[in-house]
C-alpha cells in the first residue's frame, strides 16, 4: 500500500533531546506514513539513538534509514530522501523541531480534496520559552493562478516546513534542493510555489520551529550571504519569463535585506564595509533592481533598500535600534 505522506528528516549530529520530534511523528493520527531519516555522516551516536526511539512503535508507520554518499548538507540529504520516498506527498521536519499530532491528517485531506500540488499551514516559532506565529497568506483552495501566486509570494513566510508537496509534482518538475549551506530550503519552497498549479491549506500553525543559540540565523558567518544570493539567483534562472521580476523581488527581500538584518543583529560592531559588500552582490545579481515593479510598490522595503544602499553607515546605527 502506497504511503500517504513521506516525512523526510535530515540528520547530522542530532541534539541530545530528539524525543519531541520523534514522539510527534509517532503520534500522528494519519495512518500510512513513511518516515525517512537521512544520516549526513554524523560523527556522534545520532542514528543509534533515533533507531532506538523510533523503530517498532507503530505497525502502520514505515521507518527507513538512509545515508548520503558523503557529507553534503541538509539539501543533499533531503534530496536523497525525496529520491527514496514512496509517499503520495512529501513533508520535511528537522530533528530538533516537532509537529502537531493531527497535522498530516489535516494536510493530506485538504490536499486530496483540492487535488493540490502543495498544501500549506503556518508555523509556531518556539524561542526562549515563548511562542509566536508566522502566518502564510490565505488564498482560495483550488487553481493557483498568477494573481493568487503573486499575492502569496509577496507575503509568504520562508518556512518550507509549513507545506506538504505532491511527490509526482516535485518529480515531474525536477524540483530538488541545491547543495548549499543556506537558503536551499527557500529555493525549494519558492520554486514549488512558482511551478504549482493547484494549492490548498489548513489554518493551523502545526509546525513548531525551535530557535536556539545554535540556530543558523543566530550564528556569525560572514560568508552565508553568498549562499543566500546563490540560492535566489538560481531561482531567477529557473523561473519562467512571466515570473522573473517577482523572483528578482524575492532576491532583494529574502537575500539582500535578510542578509543585512542578520549581519546587523549578530554583530554589535557592525561596519558599513560588509553592507557595501552585500550591495555589490545585489548589483551583480540585478543591476537594474531599482526598476523592479514590486519594489516600487512596496514602500517599506524600498525605504530599507535605499538606506542600506545609499547610507550604509547610517544603516549600521539606525537599523539595530529598530530591530531590538
Amino acid at each position: 500500500m502506497t504511503p500517504k505522506i513521506s516525512v523526510i528528516i535530515p540528520v547530522y549530529n542530532a541534539p541530545a533531546d530528539i524525543s519531541k520530534c520523534i514522539d510527534s511523528l509517532m503520534s500522528q493520527t494519519l495512518e500510512g506514513i513513511e518516515i525517512i531519516f537521512v544520516d549526513d555522516h554524523s560523527t556522534n551516536d545520532s542514528i543509534d539513538r533515533i533507531k532506538a526511539a523510533s523503530e517498532g512503535r507503530r505497525a502502520d508507520i514505515t521507518v527507513k534509514h538512509l545515508q548520503t554518499p558523503k557529507n553534503c548538507g541538509p539539501g543533499g540529504a533531503r534530496n536523497a530522501g525525496i529520491d527514496n520516498a514512496t509517499g503520495e506527498y512529501l513533508a520535511f521536519v528537522d530533528i530538533d523541531d516537532w509537529v502537531d499530532a493531527d497535522c498530516y491528517e489535516k494536510l493530506y485531506n485538504a490536499a486530496k480534496r483540492a487535488n493540490a500540488d502543495i498544501c500549506y499551514g503556518h508555523v509556531t516559532i518556539e524561542e526562549n520559552g515563548g511562542q509566536s506565529i508566522a502566518r502564510n497568506p490565505l488564498v482560495e483552495d483550488g487553481a493557483f493562478g498568477d494573481d493568487s501566486k503573486e499575492k502569496f509570494l509577496l507575503n509568504y513566510v520562508t518556512y518550507f516546513y509549513s507545506f506538504i508537496y505532491s511527490k509526482s509534482f516535485v518529480d515531474r518538475n525536477s524540483i530538488r534542493f541545491p547543495e548549499l549551506k543556506s537558503s536551499e530550503d527557500s529555493y525549494f519552497e519558492a520554486l514549488s510555489l512558482f511551478r504549482s498549479q493547484r494549492i490548498s491549506h489548513i489554518n493551523d500553525a502545526f509546525y513548531h520551529y525551535l530557535i536556539h543559540g545554535d540556530s543558523i540565523s543566530h550564528q556569525r558567518d560572514d560568508n552565508r550571504y553568498k549562499q543566500k544570493f546563490e540560492a535566489f539567483a538560481r531561482l531567477i534562472a529557473a523561473s519562467a519569463d512571466e515570473h522573473r521580476e517577482l523572483a528578482e523581488y524575492l532576491l532583494i527581500k529574502k537575500a539582500y535585506i535578510v542578509s543585512s538584518i542578520e549581519y546587523l543583529r549578530n554583530n554589535p560592531d557592525a561596519d558599513k564595509t560588509t553592507l557595501e559588500k552585500y550591495t555589490d552582490e545585489l548589483l551583480r545579481a540585478i543591476p537594474n533592481y531599482k526598476s523592479n515593479t514590486y519594489l516600487k510598490k512596496d514602500l517599506k522595503t524600498k525605504a530599507v533598500v535605499s538606506l542600506l544602499t545609499s547610507m550604509p553607515k547610517a544603516a549600521c546605527l539606525v537599523l539595530p535600534k529598530i530591530l531590538k
